[in-house]
């Protein structure tokens, strides 16, 4: 059976990691932690598999 919800960790469009889970806080804690600490200049998105539209978006910015 397929997760609810699919994220993905991009940077220039280009995949550099993908995850499931049934679990959209715990994915998105995932997804977060990752960007900061192992791919700061790409970007994430998490899917809804049932819908097939992105439902959350993330991105790391620069503090002043």
């Amino acid at each position: 059976m397929e997760s609810k919800y699919t994220a993905h960790i991009l940077f220039n469009d280009q995949p550099l990691e993908t995850q499931s889970s049934d679990n959209l806080n715990r994915l998105a804690a995932r997804v977060i932690n990752n960007i900061e600490t192992l791919y700061p200049s790409a970007y994430g998105e998490i899917r809804d598999n049932r819908l097939g539209k992105v439902i959350e978006r993330f991105r790391r910015t620069a503090c002043d």
